[in-house]
């Protein structure tokens, strides 16, 4: 099926490429491709809209899998569920750093990823 990630909250506007998903069971993978029009007053390091309420369960993360012009430059990024109908961005600005939420997405920041929960 299709979904509608949105900005947890602000002013930002995006441009959505393509999100999909897959329910197989319990089990929900998403996909999606977003490009940041103005991130405005959105915060810039997680996404809600998921289709399906996430668990609570710990057996939940992503990837991602491109990020272009992003407001940070991480050396390793993912994602991971923060409430059940969020997922947050986290990783390593540095090798050797703090693994910590990033803020990623600025304006024209594109974003291709996956997020794999249990519903």
């Amino acid at each position: 099926g299709t979904w509608t990630p949105e900005f947890a909250s602000g002013t930002g506007t995006w441009t959505l490429r393509t999100a999909t998903y897959t329910k197989i069971g319990r089990f929900v993978m998403l996909h999606f491709d977003v490009t940041v029009n103005l991130i405005g007053t959105s915060p810039a390091n997680r996404l809600i809209g998921i289709p399906f309420t996430h668990s609570g369960s710990s057996a939940s993360g992503g990837n991602v899998h491109y990020l272009g012009s992003g407001a940070v430059s991480p050396v390793y990024i993912s994602i991971y569920g923060n409430t059940s109908s969020e997922f947050r961005f986290n990783g390593l600005t540095a090798a050797g750093g703090t693994f910590a939420d990033l803020n990623v997405m600025g304006n024209g920041t594109r974003i291709i990823g996956s997020f794999y929960y249990y519903s």
